[in-house]
């Protein structure tokens, strides 16, 4: 139980991140984006998992903070995102939009987790293994 608590500290900052956007959404200026209810449904959806498929939860996790790394979801009222880009002759190149905040929780989350995940690939990778013999 304590492990799993520590493995889903990332999803749970999350949770609060999301629900406090909510709040300032609800009671401010901030209107809500499409991406605003797009996050909302991935969180609900993963709260659920986290009560019955553990090793999903913590997998769909790490795709929602990637995909806020990268600017596809919101956990923030106002989201702010930063690129580069380079100039080539005619043409400009631009890297995708990234988070800070959202990168800095995926850290963690690699941090926290990189033990789990792995064994979860080593058993995956060893039951591949036995179900071709």
């Amino acid at each position: 139980m304590k492990q799993k608590l520590k493995a889903a500290i990332p999803f749970i900052i999350v949770c609060l991140l999301v629900l406090y956007a909510w709040a300032q959404i609800i009671f401010t200026q901030y209107a809500a984006t499409p991406v605003h209810y797009i996050t909302i449904c991935i969180v609900a959806i993963n709260v659920v998992l986290y009560f019955f498929r553990f090793k999903a939860a913590i997998l769909l996790t790490g795709a929602i903070l990637v995909l806020a790394t990268f600017n596809q979801l919101s956990f923030f009222a106002v989201t702010q995102a930063f690129g580069f880009g380079i100039n080539l002759g005619n043409s400009q190149w631009f890297t995708p939009g990234i988070q800070i905040w959202p990168l800095l929780l995926l850290i963690v989350y690699g941090i926290i987790n990189f033990n789990l995940l792995a064994d979860w690939y080593l058993e995956a990778k060893e039951k591949k293994e036995q179900d071709k013999h």
